[in-house]
């Protein structure tokens, strides 16, 4: 949470009721803003993986790798996320009225 923290989408409380609080518009923020925050200085993007040929032509793979995985994380906000929540409780409360 830390560093989502450190990218400003979330927000956090202390104390006994303490939390977190999502501090974005989930309409604008993509799964791939979230992606970003939490590899953010990660092993991967470290530039020590340049070692050898072998390391470089990795590096180069995952780098072609991840821009491609990103291409899809961009096509989806944290709201789509959302609404799979708000469905699900529709669901289980017409199944609740149902019986």
């Amino acid at each position: 949470m830390a560093k989502l923290m450190e990218q400003d989408l979330v927000i956090g409380y202390g104390g006994r009721y303490g939390g977190y609080k999502l501090n974005a518009d989930s309409s604008e923020t993509t799964i791939y803003d979230v992606y970003l925050a939490l590899t953010k200085n990660s092993f991967f993007n470290d530039e020590a993986m340049t070692l050898n040929k072998t390391d470089q032509l990795m590096t180069k793979i995952l780098t072609v790798a991840e821009g491609e995985f990103g291409k899809i994380l961009e096509n989806y906000t944290i709201a789509d996320i959302q609404d799979t929540f708000q469905s699900k409780k529709k669901a289980h409360l017409t199944i609740q009225v149902r019986c």
